[in-house]
């Protein structure tokens, strides 16, 4: 869960507190060596308060036939609408109530690689409009710290901290912590 818990805060804010459900489907699974014990979750489920009063929903499946690797997301409020998938990384739905063109009632797909605006990560790649691959998702992970560190900036906002790290740590906790007590658990409760 750590990279959707993470995604959220960056979108969302601050995650206060959390209703989790775990479950793991096959406790012993045939592997190279033999038959060994599952140590971790196939699934989770966990209900969000953010700080800001959004209420949101972050799934995690192991089990999810299909998926090559699904990371997606999508937030909604009373003016519109985005959409998010990795599988298809390149584009970012959106949808607005007041449109210019009052026939659009649903959401656009937008090519995110041909914006006109300077993207902290696009110009070190292919011309604009031309699609980046999830190997280049990749470096921009390792290009964009190493870069910002080695100029004396910070990696954040764009990239995560150690601080972030801790705070998703406490959050798939709290989670951990919600299954096991079945009731809703507070992040700041959790060291």
């Amino acid at each position: 869960m750590n990279r959707k818990d993470k995604m959220a805060r960056y979108l969302v804010g601050e995650i206060e507190a959390v209703s989790g459900r775990l479950r793991t489907y096959t406790p012993e699974r045939e592997g190279a060596s033999g038959r060994r014990k599952i140590a971790s979750e196939e699934d989770a489920v966990a209900v969000m308060d953010f700080a800001n009063g959004a209420l949101g929903a972050i799934r995690a499946a192991a089990v999810a036939a299909g998926r090559k690797n699904r990371l997606s997301w999508e937030i909604s409020c009373s003016l519109g609408s985005l959409a998010f998938d990795l599988e298809d990384l390149n584009h970012l739905w959106v949808f607005h109530r007041e449109t210019p063109v009052k026939e659009v009632t649903g959401f656009t797909k937008v090519n995110v690689t041909q914006l006109d605006r300077d993207h902290p990560f696009m110009d070190v790649w292919w011309p604009r409009g031309h699609g980046l691959g999830w190997e280049h998702a990749h470096i921009n992970e390792v290009a964009h710290p190493l870069a910002r560190v080695t100029a004396g900036r910070q990696v954040s906002p764009e990239g995560a901290t150690f601080e972030d790290g801790y705070r998703a740590v406490r959050v798939i906790e709290a989670i951990r912590r919600s299954d096991r007590a079945g009731t809703r658990i507070r992040v700041d409760e959790v060291e």
